[in-house]
C-alpha cells in the first residue's frame, strides 16, 4: 500500500514474533543478510544466543514520504472533528511544493529546519552499535523528533533506559533494569538521594545520634541510592541534550518581528505588540493537535 493520504493514525500491525516479521527499509540497498553474521546477530525464534534481529527487510518507498507522517499527523476524530491537520497543512505549503518533505526538516542536521541543499542536510554516521561494534556510516537521518515538549516525568523513567526501568514480572537478581517504574517513582532525585553531598550529610547525621531519613524500601542502602544516581546523572544527560534540541526547533519555527509601542506611561507601564512570524516553510505554527496551538511569550 503506497501511503498518500491521511489515515488518522488507524494502521494495522503485523503479528508475529520479532524474528519472523520483514522489517521495513527506506532504502533499496538491503544488506541485512551481510549483517548478521558481522553482528553475532540471531534469526531463531528459540533460546539461541544472539541478538534477535528480523530475518528479512523489504523496501518500503512510503517511509521516505512525507505521506508516511501524515498517518498519524492529520488526524480526524469520528465525528469530523480536525483534531490535528499538520500534514494537511504541509500539502499545501511551499515547502511541499518545491519537494521539501517532512523528514528534511525533522530528521536532518537542524532540528526544525532544512539546509536547502539535500545531500548536506544529513550528515554520515554510524545508525547503531550492535554488540557493542558500530555499524559503518551511511546516512543518518536523527530520529529524535524534538517538538515544544518538556518531560515532567520522573527522569529514572524517562528517557527510555534499559538500565533503569524493569519489568514488574522480571527477577531483579537477573534483570537489566535497576528498579520497576512504581520503584523509581519512590526515589527523591529533588532530595539528592544518592549524591555525594546527600550521603555524606545523611552518614554525618545519623552518625550524631540523628534520625535516618525514612527511605522506602527499595532505597533503604546507601549502595542501590548510588547506583540510581549514576544512571540519573547518564538521563539528566540526554534531558540536556533534548531540551537545547527543543530550542531549536522553537527557534527556527519562530522568530520575532516588529515591536509596536502601543501606550505608555509612568505610571502604568508600557503597553505594546509584537509580531510573531511564521519562520517555516512547511506548516503554520503553531500546528499539531488542539491541546499544543497555545504559546507563551
Amino acid at each position: 500500500m503506497f501511503l498518500t493520504e491521511r489515515f488518522s493514525g488507524r494502521l494495522a500491525l503485523d503479528k508475529g514474533n520479532l524474528v519472523d516479521i520483514p522489517v521495513s527499509t527506506p532504502n533499496k540497498d538491503i544488506r541485512l543478510l551481510e549483517l548478521i553474521g558481522q553482528y553475532n546477530l540471531s534469526t531463531n525464534s528459540g533460546t539461541e544466543s544472539g541478538t534477535k534481529i528480523h530475518k528479512t527487510a523489504s523496501f518500503f518507498k512510503p517511509m521516505s514520504s512525507s505521506a508516511f507522517c501524515g498517518t498519524c499527523h492529520d488526524v480526524l476524530l469520528y465525528n469530523g472533528f480536525r483534531l490535528e491537520e499538520a500534514f494537511s497543512e504541509y500539502k499545501r505549503s511551499p515547502a511541499a511544493r518545491k519537494g521539501i518533505t517532512c523528514q528534511d526538516c525533522h530528521m536532518g542536521v537542524q532540528h526544525g529546519a532544512f539546509t536547502g541543499d539535500k545531500e548536506s542536510n544529513y550528515k554520515m554516521d554510524s545508525i547503531a552499535v550492535v554488540n557493542g561494534k558500530p555499524m559503518p556510516p551511511r546516512k543518518f537521518t536523527n530520529h529524535m523528533f524534538p517538538g515544544p515538549d518538556h518531560s515532567v516525568i520522573h527522569p529514572g523513567i524517562f528517557p527510555h533506559n534499559d538500565e533503569a526501568v524493569r519489568d514488574e514480572a522480571e527477577d531483579p537478581a537477573t534483570s537489566k533494569g535497576l528498579a520497576t517504574i512504581r520503584e523509581w517513582l519512590t526515589f527523591d532525585h529533588e532530595a539528592g538521594w544518592g549524591t555525594k553531598k546527600f550521603e555524606k550529610t545523611e552518614w554525618k547525621r545519623v552518625k550524631k545520634g540523628g534520625l535516618r531519613t525514612p527511605f522506602p524500601k527499595r532505597w533503604k542502602t546507601r549502595a542501590e541510592r548510588q547506583k540510581a544516581r549514576r544512571i540519573l546523572d547518564k538521563q539528566f544527560e540526554l534531558l540536556d541534550e533534548y531540551m537545547k534540541a527543543r530550542d531549536e526547533v522553537l527557534r527556527n519555527g519562530f522568530h520575532l518581528g516588529e515591536v509596536k509601542v502601543i501606550k505608555a506611561t509612568r505610571n502604568k507601564g508600557i503597553e505594546f505588540a509584537v509580531e510573531v512570524i511564521n519562520a517555516t516553510e512547511g506548516h503554520g505554527v503553531l500546528t499539531g493537535f488542539i491541546g499544543e496551538r497555545t504559546i507563551f511569550l
